[in-house]
């Protein structure tokens, strides 16, 4: 399995999720698969569409980092049960200012989902850059 984490310089927002996390990533993808076009297809809760769901994204390593780790979830499974479920900017909130006031289950925001299918504790708490850490440091180990 891999995931590809965005190194946020396109928009206004992903500068803020960057500056607030003191990282170069402002978003993670879930890739399910390669198609005949050598796009990645993944999943995610998207701020941009506003809800979880899956998309073909053109690799381009000057814009995201490719990170792979061992899972056995079947993800399209996983995802469709969450599918259009809304993009949580208050969770989002929550994760910055740790505290988990307005955290739902029926909203996401893209490292939360993440963190969840990867079958993470409190994945409210998971930034970007916080999940990225803790695949790295889980791969060393």
């Amino acid at each position: 399995m891999q995931l590809l984490f965005y190194k946020g310089r396109a928009s206004i927002w992903d500068k803020f999720i960057c500056l607030i996390t003191a990282s170069p990533y402002s978003h993670v993808e879930v890739v399910d698969y390669i198609d005949n076009y050598n796009n990645y297809v993944c999943w995610s809760a998207d701020a941009w569409d506003g809800v979880v769901r899956n998309k073909s994204i053109s690799f381009n390593p000057a814009k995201w980092e490719l990170v792979k780790i061992k899972d056995s979830i079947n993800t399209i499974d996983w995802f469709e049960q969450h599918r259009n479920k809304k993009y949580d900017f208050l969770g989002l909130l929550c994760t910055i200012t740790k505290i988990s006031l307005f955290n739902t289950k029926d909203k996401w925001f893209c490292s939360e989902i993440v963190a969840e299918y990867l079958g993470y504790r409190d994945s409210w708490k998971y930034t970007p850059a916080k999940l990225y850490k803790e695949l790295k440091c889980s791969q060393v180990s």
